[in-house]
C-alpha cells in the first residue's frame, strides 16, 4: 500500500513524457516549423528528464531494497510450500507469495513504462514528417534530437 507514492509519480512522468512524444510528432509534422517551436519542446524534455532524475535519486534505493526482500521472501515461501504437508497453510503461504509476485511485478511493470514511454519520444520524432520541414537547421538538428531523447 505504501508503493503508491512511487508508482503514481512514475505513471505522471510516463504519461508527460507520452504527451511530450505526440508533440514532437505534431510540431515537427508542420513544415514550416520554427526554432522557438523546437526549443520549447527541448526544454520541456529536459525538465522530464531532470525530473526522472530526481525521482531515481529519491526512491532508487529504496525501490532496491524492496525488491530485494520480496525476492528473498518469495524464495523462503517457495521453500515452505514444498516442505508443507497441511493445506490450510499452503492456502495462506500460497497467498502471501502472490502478494509479493505481484509487488515485485507492479514495480518492474512501472519502471518498464517509463522507460518505453521516455524511448518512444525518439519514435515519434522518426515518424514525424521531418524530411519535409523547410528550414535546414531545424532538418540538421533532428539527429541530435534522435540521440537526446
Amino acid at each position: 500500500v505504501g508503493d503508491w507514492i512511487p508508482y503514481s509519480l512514475i505513471t505522471i512522468l510516463s504519461m508527460d513524457f507520452d504527451i511530450l512524444g505526440k508533440k514532437f510528432k505534431e510540431t515537427l509534422n508542420n513544415p514550416k516549423v520554427k526554432m522557438d517551436e523546437i526549443k520549447k519542446l527541448v526544454d520541456e524534455h529536459n525538465q522530464l528528464a531532470e525530473a526522472g532524475s530526481l525521482l531515481q535519486s529519491i526512491f532508487s534505493s529504496s525501490l532496491l531494497l524492496n525488491f530485494c526482500v520480496s525476492s528473498l521472501n518469495m524464495c523462503l515461501i517457495c521453500f515452505q510450500l514444498v516442505v508443507m504437508d497441511d493445506f490450510n497453510q499452503i492456502l495462506v503461504y500460497g497467498a502471501i507469495l502472490g502478494i509479493s509476485l505481484s509487488q515485485v511485478f507492479l514495480l518492474c511493470y512501472h519502471g518498464q513504462k517509463l522507460i518505453d514511454s521516455s524511448t518512444k519520444i525518439s519514435a515519434e520524432i522518426y515518424d514525424s514528417k521531418w524530411y519535409a520541414i523547410e528550414n535546414k537547421n531545424i532538418k540538421r538538428m533532428i539527429p541530435m534530437l534522435l540521440q537526446i531523447s
